[in-house]
């Protein structure tokens, strides 16, 4: 709702809602005082977004159906979209899922921080399927602290320790989980370079729709000359995680919103896998392994050289 210069989110009973937005899942009925309204529908990144205006008055009448028109079904070529940070409530984020069109999301179940342990309310539910083709889990978490965050995938039992301990790096390596360095940035990550980290997290919470968190805490600080705002700070991450791939170490990129955390719906930033036709939340993380991915917030591109995948190993013979 407009108020003078200054938009008020409109927020529905019986939806989800977070920052300033809400789903509608199915038919809603809002009952709303007078005056004048700017809206906003959205489905992601594959679907065009539709903006308007409306008035509210007293004997007012007006009818509107807006059709959402989608620019590519990224899973019809191969291409399936997943969300590693997520912060939202078990009962809403099969919701949240379908109205960005997601077909996988992580649930940050537990957490540390400055060394205590953090636990999110609810029972773990494990890897959830529904609508055919969509998967969420909360067998993850995070590990904040002073040199960098840590976040942990695919293990059920929570890792209660200090970030800076290597030993708890290991442990969840061992237990079979996956590990993702949450900030390019971080102090720590040359330490956890040398322990093969099997992610890094390129476009993450520190990129908001309307704008960026515009510091690097816990983190080497960039130059702001070179790396100005506002498209500075994930230049600065992208810079990183190019001098580590030319050191050599060949270690996928992945994103996540933060959504719970950060001002971002679901999906707002999001890594694309390719798996083809044979897409199932354990092909997901096989191919991201693998290095077949993109990592998105706006740009729907499928990339390949010469009809191989990202990912792919080029030979050569000396010379050539």
């Amino acid at each position: 709702r407009q108020a003078g210069k200054k938009l008020i989110p409109v927020r529905v009973k019986g939806t989800p809602y977070w920052h300033d937005h809400f789903v509608v899942d199915g038919s809603y009925t809002f009952d709303l005082p007078r005056g004048h309204y700017v809206f906003e529908l959205e489905r992601g990144l594959e679907y065009k977004n539709y903006t308007g205006y409306f008035d509210i008055d007293r004997g007012a009448s007006d009818e509107k159906t807006v059709e959402m028109h989608r620019h590519v079904a990224m899973s019809r070529h191969g291409w399936w979209s997943g969300d590693l940070d997520v912060t939202r409530s078990d009962d809403e984020i099969e919701k949240i899922m379908r109205a960005d069109d997601l077909h996988l999301a992580t649930v940050l179940r537990w957490g540390t921080e400055n060394g205590k342990k953090i636990e999110a309310k609810g029972k773990q539910r494990g890897t959830v399927k529904f609508d055919r083709d969509r998967y969420w889990s909360d067998l993850a978490g995070q590990i904040d602290g002073a040199g960098g965050a840590l976040r942990v995938f695919n293990i059920a039992k929570p890792l209660d320790a200090d970030i800076n301990s290597i030993d708890r790096f290991l442990e969840a390596k061992q237990a079979g989980g996956f590990v993702d360095v949450a900030m390019p940035f971080g102090w720590n990550v040359p330490m956890w370079l040398a322990m093969r980290p099997d992610s890094i997290t390129l476009a993450g919470r520190q990129l908001h729709r309307d704008g960026v968190r515009d510091h690097e805490a816990g983190g080497r600080p960039r130059d702001s000359d070179l790396f100005s705002a506002p498209h500075g700070k994930g230049r600065w991450s992208e810079a990183i995680y190019y001098k580590i791939l030319e050191a050599g170490l060949r270690i996928p990129p992945v994103a996540g919103s933060g959504t719970g955390v950060a001002p971002n719906p679901i999906g707002y930033n999001r890594v694309y896998v390719y798996c083809g036709d044979d897409f199932s939340y354990e092909t997901w993380w096989e191919n991201l392994r693998l290095g077949r991915v993109i990592v998105t917030n706006g740009p729907l591109l499928r990339p390949n050289v010469e009809g191989e995948l990202p990912g792919h190993t080029f030979q050569a013979e000396v010379g050539e």
